[in-house]
C-alpha cells in the first residue's frame, strides 16, 4: 500500500494506536472519523500496529475503503524505542503516540491524534484547522486532573521547575505540529521521563507529556475532549460534544449496549462495520457496571478508582523497574 502523505491541500490526517484488544473500539472510533468527512474532503488515517491481527486488518481496512480515505499501517516494533514499564493494563500499545514521529512520513506537517476510546460527533476538519500558533500541540484540560500539581498529575512537579498552576492535558486528542514534535524530541523525552520514574507515574504517557510540554501547549474547546462520565467536574453538562470520550476504566464494549446515550452510539456506529452485531457477553458484574459508569454515584466513587489504579501501578513499578534493567544489561 503506498503510504499516504499531506500533498493534497483538503486532507486531513489522523493518527491512533492499537493492539489485539482494541480492534473492536478503534473500529467504532474510524467509523466515526469517515462519517465525520463532508462531501469532497479526504481522509488520511495512520494506525500504530502494537499487535493487530491480520483479520482485524482486513476488517479495519474496509472501513477506511471508498470516500476518498487512505488507511496506512506503521509496526510499533519497528519504531526503535527502548522499552517503556508494562503495569497493570497497560501495554506498549499505551505508548503508541511516543512513536510517531519516527514512524509517521516526513512530510507530514501537522495530525490529529485519536485514542481508540473516543468518538467524532462533529466537524473534524474544524479542530484541523484550528492555529497552531508556536505551540507544539492543542489539547483540552484534563477535567479530572487540570494541573500539573493536581493529585495524580505530575507528581515531581516542583523538582522539574513546573509552575503549579501550569495546566494539565488530556493527550486522548490533540493536533499537533509534528515538524515542532520531531524537532524536540518529544517523544523521545517523554519516554525518557517514564522510564526514570516509573515508579511515580499515574498516567504513564500522558504525565510524560505533560512533565515535557508544560508551557508549551494550546488549550481547545471542551467540545473537543468531552468526557461524559466526568461532566460534574471541570466539564459543563451542557456541553454539546465533538468528540466524545470514554476516559477512566468502564469502557463500552465491556458494558451492555442501552438505548440512549454515548454507549448506545458506540454500538450504532460499531453496527456500521464489519463488527456489526457483536456485544460483550452480559454478567451480571456487568450489568452493575454499566449502571455505575451512568450514575451519579461514580462522581462520589471516583476518587477511589484513582486510588485502586495508583496502588496498583506503585505495586506492579518495581517489576517493570527490574524488568527494565535486565534489558540495559
Amino acid at each position: 500500500m503506498t503510504t499516504p502523505t499531506q500533498a493534497a491541500r483538503d486532507e486531513i490526517v489522523v493518527a491512533c494506536g492499537a493492539d489485539a484488544g482494541y480492534a473492536i473500539p478503534l473500529a467504532a472510533m474510524l467509523k466515526s472519523a469517515v462519517t465525520s468527512m463532508r462531501p469532497g474532503r479526504t481522509l488520511s488515517v495512520h494506525v500504530v500496529d502494537a499487535g493487530i491481527g491480520d483479520r482485524d486488518r482486513e476488517r479495519l481496512s474496509q472501513i477506511c475503503s471508498g470516500n476518498g480515505t487512505t488507511l496506512a499501517w506503521h509496526d510499533l516494533g519497528s519504531s526503535g524505542l527502548e522499552p517503556f514499564p508494562l503495569v497493570s493494563r497497560m501495554t506498549m500499545a499505551t505508548y503508541s503516540r511516543l512513536a510517531i514521529s519516527r514512524l509517521l512520513p516526513a512530510d507530514l506537517k501537522k495530525v490529529v491524534w485519536l485514542d481508540c476510546d473516543v468518538l467524532v460527533t462533529g466537524d473534524l476538519e474544524r479542530l484541523w484547522c484550528a492555529e497552531l500558533g508556536d505551540c507544539h500541540l492543542l489539547a483540552v484540560q484534563d477535567p479530572c486532573v487540570p494541573f500539573v500539581s493536581s493529585r495524580y498529575g505530575v507528581r515531581r512537579w516542583r523538582e522539574l521547575g513546573l509552575s503549579e498552576r501550569a495546566k494539565y492535558f488530556n493527550a486522548g486528542v490533540m493536533l499537533i505540529d509534528i515538524d515542532r514534535w520531531r524537532r524536540d524530541e518529544i517523544g523521545e523525552r517523554a519516554g525518557d521521563y517514564l522510564r526514570e520514574r516509573g515508579g511515580d507515574v499515574m498516567f504513564w504517557d500522558q504525565e510524560g507529556l505533560n512533565a515535557v510540554l508544560a508551557g508549551r501547549w494550546g488549550e481547545l474547546n471542551v467540545a473537543w475532549n468531552y468526557c461524559p462520565a466526568f461532566t460534574t467536574r471541570e466539564t459543563p453538562e451542557r456541553t454539546e460534544p465533538w468528540i466524545i470520550h470514554f476516559a477512566g476504566t468502564l469502557k463500552p464494549w465491556r458494558l451492555p449496549a442501552p438505548e440512549s446515550g454515548p454507549r448506545a452510539l458506540f454500538y450504532r456506529l460499531l453496527d456500521e462495520t464489519p463488527w456489526a452485531g457483536w456485544r460483550p457477553r452480559r454478567t451480571p458484574m456487568s450489568v452493575v457496571r454499566g449502571w455505575y459508569e451512568s450514575s451519579r454515584l461514580r462522581d462520589v466513587l471516583y476518587p477511589a478508582e484513582h486510588w485502586w489504579m495508583l496502588y496498583l501501578g506503585r505495586r506492579l513499578a518495581g517489576a517493570a523497574r527490574r524488568r527494565l534493567r535486565r534489558h540495559d544489561r
